[in-house]
Order: structure tokens, then C-alpha cells, then sequence
């Protein structure tokens, strides 16, 4: 896949001792056509969902999994280990934002330093509005709450590099995916799942049947 268009993003951080390298990069970037442009207005946001891609802690996950991976094997076995390790794939929201930007997205904010109450703080303040957030409802994997448990950490204070908290205006829509995926009458009538993004492999059926599914549906109207 070509990128035409690269993610902007910045962090500060105050070290006591500077004890580790410091690499430093500019970028210069050419912006890109008017349309792809997502502005928004403090008006539209009210009464919107608020959706977030993929798990929150993921990099602060990964980094401690990185340094203190001798620690952790006291504790927890190898698999899992690797397996946080492995989350450094997945520390990008190039793919999701892509895809939230074609779907007709009111607002993107990148999740790193502070987590996800950190990340919802900004958020409400730059626009000037009240969240009212479900906590249990946040996504966040296993191997991050044990981590978090094991050092005495909040996974909703942890560095979510990879997350990208989304605003829509239909986001509710899958919120209750157990109950879509029953049926009033027999229980279980079918199972939702949910592709990475970029990866229209994993889902060829499902392109295949939705174009035929129009096309019928154009026969009909006729």
C-alpha cells in the first residue's frame, strides 16, 4: 500500500538524567485535497458516540513487556510475553484513520501520553463539552490489565499508542453486538466478526455477497 498521507504526532517528556538516545525528526508533508479534509464544529459533536479503535495500553504494554521482561517471567509464561511484545505490529492508527476518514468520521484524536482519560480530557476541553463515558465498555486486552497489575498501574492512565478514539454519529450501532447476533425467536441466528483494517482478504465473502445483495436490490426497485 503507498502512503500518501503520513500521521503527525508529538510527545514531551522531562527526564531527570538523560541516560538514553534521543532521536530527533522533521518531516515536511504537502496537504492533501480540500475534500479529505475532516473539519469540525463544537455543534455536531453533541449527542455523538464515541468509539475506540482496536485496545487501549497497548505501547505502554509493549515497552514495559520490552524492559522488564526478566521481571515479568517470574511471574507469567513466555507466550504471553511474547505476545505483548508482538502489540508493536499494531502501534499505528494509519490504517483505522484511513478508514474512519472515508466512512464520513465527525472527529479523530490519537491516544499516547495519559491514556484514555488523558486522551478524553483533551478531547472535551479543545471542544468545550461534557463525556459521559461507560468505562467497562473500553477495550483493553488481558495481558495489559496484568501487566498494569503486576507494577501497580492504571491501564486507563497507560501510554495507548496504536488506539485512536473515533466520533460518530452511529457508533452505537455495534455497541450490543451479543444481541445482534441473537434472534428474538431461535437464540443464536449468526456471528458478527470484525476484520483489521486494510485487510479486505478476511472478509471476500462478505464483499462478494453485499455486491449481490444490491444488485438484487436494484432489480427490485425496477
Amino acid at each position: 500500500m503507498r502512503i500518501v498521507v503520513f500521521e503527525v504526532a508529538g510527545d514531551t517528556k522531562t527526564y531527570n538524567g538523560v541516560c538514553v538516545p534521543i532521536l530527533t525528526i522533521t518531516a515536511l508533508g504537502v496537504k492533501g485535497p480540500k475534500e479529505d479534509n475532516i473539519k469540525t464544529e463544537d455543534d455536531q459533536i453533541a449527542d455523538c458516540d464515541l468509539v475506540v479503535s482496536k485496545w487501549i495500553g497497548m505501547e505502554g504494554a509493549y515497552l514495559i513487556a520490552t524492559e522488564k521482561e526478566e521481571e515479568l517471567s517470574e511471574r507469567y509464561p513466555d507466550s504471553m510475553i511474547e505476545a505483548v511484545k508482538r502489540l508493536s505490529q499494531k502501534i499505528s492508527v494509519l490504517g483505522e484513520a484511513a478508514t474512519a476518514g472515508k466512512s464520513g468520521v465527525i472527529a479523530m484524536h490519537d491516544l499516547s501520553e495519559g491514556g484514555i482519560l488523558g486522551g478524553l480530557w483533551e478531547f472535551a476541553e479543545h471542544h468545550r463539552i461534557g463525556l459521559e463515558i461507560d468505562l467497562k465498555k473500553i477495550p483493553v486486552k488481558q495481558e495489559t490489565i496484568e501487566i498494569c497489575e503486576f507494577f501497580g498501574l492504571n491501564p486507563s492512565y497507560f501510554v495507548s499508542g496504536g488506539a485512536l478514539l473515533i466520533v460518530t454519529d452511529n457508533g452505537h450501532e455495534f455497541m450490543d453486538i451479543p444481541s445482534m447476533e441473537r434472534s428474538c425467536f431461535s437464540g443464536q441466528r449468526t456471528k458478527i466478526f470484525f476484520c483489521e483494517p486494510n485487510r479486505s482478504d478476511q472478509k471476500g465473502s462478505c464483499e462478494n455477497n453485499r455486491n449481490a445483495f444490491r444488485r438484487r436490490k436494484r432489480n427490485f426497485r425496477t
